[in-house]
């Protein structure tokens, strides 16, 4: 568990959260604060961190993997801000739970509603803060690991519990409608909407992501017949979990779905992290070529140049790129993250890559992307990601 606190008041709180056993992990950008929190936190058994800066605390994430997030609505809203930012950019899977009222949340800023609806915001716990309050407000996040199970996700998929969320991708040279992203959603009986970061996983590790890849590609495909007959002609992006690639009934899937509905494979996107492409891919390349060969365009999701050197991108066999939305955030404050964006998108068209940027929250961003000749762009500036009812009004097609 990861606390982000303000006050050195919460000596209290981390004592009590000790004694429910839990690993405390509490962060601090105030030198009193952290101070007295370190001295007491000795005798309560709970690490205490000074910050010096949000990058710190956010490669924290990956070290510690917290189960839960709690943040001291104390802290000035401009830093908890970046921090929602990059937990949405970064495919937060953790449960996030406030201490004290926050107008954040009730009265949020421009730009940030959106943000906060699609991270997993568990509520908040009043000041002054009560045992009661903090064990009662644990009880959820606890209930989660019982109810995501495999067999779970295989009883999700027959009771039609998933559903797919599309958000538009434009062409920033004219604001047409390139495309669209698939982005799966389990409506939970009892935990309401979950995110793919908190299923994905655990299909893959259960061995049922097969199962919930060939739902995924079958709604897309359908889909894309279904738009294709009210006049709407454009690609749509699936993602693909690592864990597929290699496997011969990947391709098949999708041929024989594209025979079905009648739909032109090259209308099809498949978008593989640069992670998990270079992890696997010895073991993809058969797959992924002849899927190429079949039609379907292939994608770089995350793209950062983190994975692969210039010499290696030579032999990429891939369409585009996706920029890795880490660094769209606070691009339009941050020159050093403009000129890094700049680079990498001068590198993908020396290598005839078209790249799109996602995480796109204001015209700013919007018109600096489009002076760097990004090619594509994705974010919540031109759609949140929305149920295909509300897409198709707003792409302005009437399906019957």
């Amino acid at each position: 568990m990861l606390v982000l606190t303000s006050s050195w008041l919460f000596d209290i709180f981390l004592g009590v959260l000790v004694t429910l056993n839990k690993q405390i992990h509490a962060f601090t950008y105030e030198e009193e604060a952290y101070d007295k929190l370190a001295s007491v936190g000795l005798s309560f058994g709970y690490n205490v961190i000074k910050l010096n800066s949000a990058e710190q605390l956010f490669s924290s994430f990956d070290q510690y993997h917290p189960h839960l997030i709690i943040i001291d609505s104390d802290i000035k809203k401009q830093e908890v801000n970046h921090i929602l930012k990059y937990l949405l950019y970064s495919h937060c899977p953790y449960a996030i739970l406030f201490l004290g009222k926050n107008n954040l949340i009730d009265q949020p800023e421009h730009g940030m509603r959106e943000v906060i609806s699609e991270l997993n915001i568990i509520g908040h716990i009043n000041k002054p803060m009560k045992v009661d309050d903090i064990m009662n407000s644990f009880e959820t996040v606890e209930l989660e690991p019982e109810l995501l199970t495999g067999a779970a996700i295989q009883q999700a998929i027959k009771n039609d519990e998933f559903e797919l969320y599309y958000q538009p991708i434009v062409t920033l040279s004219n604001k047409q409608i390139r495309g669209a992203e698939a982005l799966i959603r389990w409506n939970h009986p009892t935990l309401g909407i979950i995110g793919p970061d908190k299923f994905i996983p655990l299909a893959e590790s259960q061995n049922v992501i097969h199962e919930l890849s060939e739902w995924t590609f079958s709604v897309c495909i359908k889909q894309i017949h279904a738009w294709q007959q009210a006049g709407l002609n454009m690609n749509l992006a699936i993602n693909l979990s690592e864990k597929i690639l290699s496997h011969e009934s990947t391709f098949a899937t999708i041929e024989n779905l594209c025979d079905s509905y009648q739909v032109n494979p090259s209308d099809i996107v498949l978008e593989i992290s640069e992670f998990a492409y270079k992890k696997q891919i010895e073991n993809c390349q058969k797959i992924l070529a002849k899927l190429k060969n079949l039609g379907c365009k292939l994608v770089i999701d995350d793209f950062e140049l983190k994975y692969f050197n210039l010499p290696e991108m030579l032999d990429l066999e891939v369409d585009a790129v996706k920029l890795n939305r880490i660094h769209v955030l606070d691009f339009d404050k941050n020159p050093n993250a403009q000129k890094i964006t700049k680079s990498i998108i001068d590198i993908a068209h020396t290598f005839n890559f078209e790249i799109c940027a996602t995480g796109i929250e204001n015209l700013r961003v919007w018109e600096l992307l489009t002076d760097y000749g990004c090619d594509h762009a994705q974010g919540y500036y031109i759609c949140k990601p929305v149920a295909v009812s509300e897409f198709n009004k707003w792409v302005g097609i009437q399906i019957t």
